[in-house]
């Protein structure tokens, strides 16, 4: 099955623009404190700290495009699985946020056991 992704809001206008400064904020602010609590020197904080310096300087070079948007799921999904509570629960706000906007979709199949995370611009009509 192919899947096309693309995060909601990536159109043009005025709507856009406030879509997608709504989007930088929660998620940097999210991101930037993932970091922060994320501390020590094993291999799995380093990690987690990589990963979100990588996404802000990528948020902060591109803006709000579409490869970035995309870049969030990365840091948020390692956040996810470390074993550090704080670092699980803002990561787990932080998804919960972007499936409640609609900034990001899943969907899932009876042959397919697995969900399938991705940003769409479909609607559930």
């Amino acid at each position: 099955m192919a899947e096309d992704s693309a995060f909601a809001g990536n159109s043009s206008g005025s709507a856009h623009s406030s879509r997608d400064k709504a989007f930088e904020i929660f998620v940097k602010r999210t991101i930037t404190s993932i970091q922060k609590e994320a501390w020590g020197r094993s291999k799995e904080v380093k990690e987690i700290r990589e990963a979100c310096q990588g996404f802000l300087n990528t948020l902060e070079q591109n803006g709000c495009t579409e490869a970035t948007l995309k870049g969030v799921l990365y840091p948020l999904q390692l956040a996810c699985s470390s074993n550090m509570q704080k670092v699980v629960e803002l990561a787990l706000g932080c998804l919960h946020k972007l499936v409640a906007h609609a900034w990001l979709h899943g969907e899932s199949t009876p042959s397919d056991a697995q969900h399938h995370l991705h940003a769409g611009d479909t609607d559930p009509a």
